[in-house]
């Protein structure tokens, strides 16, 4: 889960609140992917020194195997390109 929230704190992304994109999970997977973005980026983390980059990277790694939650990461963070 690429959260709304991180995303805005981030200030690398123009979230509009629930304008971001989704794609459904079912309950056992939606756990691990949470706990892989908090392993990814820990709380307490500096925002403003996240780039877009070090997302997408992490996303790729997090999302491996997941289509569908790749692309989706990719728009939001690119816009499609």
């Amino acid at each position: 889960d690429f959260e709304k929230g991180s995303a805005k704190r981030l200030d690398v992304i123009q979230v509009k609140s629930g304008n971001m994109l989704s794609v459904i999970v079912d309950g056992p997977e939606h756990q691990p992917f949470t706990n892989a973005w908090r392993n990814a980026i820990a709380y307490g983390t500096d925002y403003s020194k996240v780039t877009v980059q070090e997302l997408w990277e992490k996303a790729q790694i997090i999302y491996k195997g997941y289509p569908a939650l790749l692309e989706a990461a990719k728009i939001q963070l690119f816009g499609g390109q």
